[in-house]
Parts: C-alpha cells; structure tokens; sequence
C-alpha cells in the first residue's frame, strides 16, 4: 500500500461513515424536532390559557387596596398643606 492511497482511503471512509449516519439519525432528528414542537406548542397553550391564581388575585387586590389607601391619605396631606399655604398673609411669604 502506497502512502499516496490513503489520503484517498480516508476521505472515501469518511465520506461512506457522514453519509450512513446522514441517513440513520435524520429519521430520529426529524422525530425528535417535531415532538419538541409539539411540547413547546402544548406549554405556550398551558401557559397563556392558565387562569390566575386565587392567591394571586387576593394578593394583587390587597396591595391595590392598601395603594389607594395611601394615595388617598397623601392627597388629603396635600390638601391640608395647599389650604396651609394659601391661607399664610403673603407679608411672612417673602424673604427679607
């Protein structure tokens, strides 16, 4: 055997070895390909159709409730404050 007929060997082998697996795994890859479609789909349904959570919901209406109550007792401040201001003689409102 010649070293010029290996070169040729070698690449014939690969060849015939990337062409055998080609043709066995690609079956497997396409099943493989459509199933995780399949779970992807299936979780972006359960996820989008999934209804909130009772707890959820009791949460997020405790936290807007106790929000209105604060915006309502600093717009009372801001009342109280505006009132303050306009009723101050305009004489101490200056800066000597």
């Amino acid at each position: 055997m010649n070293s010029s007929d290996i070169a040729p060997m070698v690449v014939a082998i690969f060849l015939i070895v990337t062409v055998g697996a080609v043709v066995l795994l690609r079956p497997i890859t396409k099943r493989l390909g459509a199933y995780l479609e399949v779970l992807a789909e299936e979780r972006r349904r359960s996820l989008s159709q999934s209804p909130p959570d009772k707890a959820d919901t009791a949460r997020l209406t405790s936290a807007i409730d106790s929000l209105e109550n604060r915006l309502a007792l600093i717009e009372e401040h801001q009342d109280f404050t505006n009132r303050l201001l306009a009723e101050r003689p305009e004489s101490r409102s200056q800066p000597r």
